[in-house]
């Protein structure tokens, strides 16, 4: 097996991802004997059974990633990974208040020039206007400070928001002013709790990731978990 391919390897397993003879040597006549004999009669399935295991796996070593021990992508399970990571933020925004400093206006601007640029008139959803309105408001009555409700507020409209949306360019914005909120209260943040809402806002950018590939099209997907091309597109 080539050093290169031994990392691979190594990384699969430290995962918990199984992998036959014929994936670790990547010899194609053993990769193609356990693919047809693996499922011929009286075999088991076995070739079935560990394909299934490995997506079971792989969608497992992923969740962890979104600090989950669901082994699904399934609506229920994505759902309930939203609800644990919409608490996560909940209770650090409990302990934070807010500054909306100049990084925080030149990313909410630099959000809204852009989603203006790439949408028609017509075509704007009001909520984008009615959410930054209410912030330069906000910001305006209360010294530019943002308490912990008031984010959570925010927060959660736009996340519903794009969750309930096919919208491309709709789902960027909020998902940008999303990214905005949650910088300035990183920010704002003491050195103990900043490194925890670092660590929250990378499981929700993962499991922005993962909700992508979990609506593409295929049989895995279908039955709730990820696929090796699923997940690299």
């Amino acid at each position: 097996i080539p050093q290169e391919r031994q990392a691979f390897i190594s990384a699969l397993e430290k995962e918990g991802i199984p992998l036959t003879a014929g994936q670790k040597t990547g010899y194609t006549p053993l990769k193609y004997a356990e693919s047809v004999l693996g499922d011929v009669p009286f075999a088991g399935q076995q070739a079935s059974n560990i394909q299934r295991e490995q997506a079971q796996a792989l969608t497992g070593a992923a969740m962890k990633r979104v600090g989950s021990s669901e082994r699904s992508i399934g609506p229920e399970s994505m759902d309930r990974v939203y609800t644990d990571l919409g608490k996560k933020f909940d209770d650090l925004a409990a302990t934070t208040t807010g500054k909306m400093d100049k990084q925080f206006a030149d990313d909410l601007g630099g959000v809204v020039q852009n989603y203006i640029h790439m949408t028609p008139p017509g075509e704007r959803k009001p909520l984008i206007d009615h959410v930054v309105g209410t912030m330069i408001d906000l910001s305006k009555n209360s010294n530019g400070q943002i308490a912990g409700e008031q984010y959570k507020a925010f927060r959660s409209q736009l996340t519903t928001a794009i969750r309930n949306t096919q919208d491309p360019e709709f789902k960027a914005a909020a998902g940008g002013i999303v990214e905005a909120l949650d910088g300035a209260m990183t920010r704002s943040a003491g050195p103990e709790a900043a490194k925890a809402w670092q660590e929250v806002r990378g499981q929700y950018r993962n499991l922005m990731t993962l909700e992508k590939a979990a609506g593409m099209a295929g049989e895995n997907t279908a039955q709730g978990m990820l696929s090796p091309s699923g997940l690299r597109r």
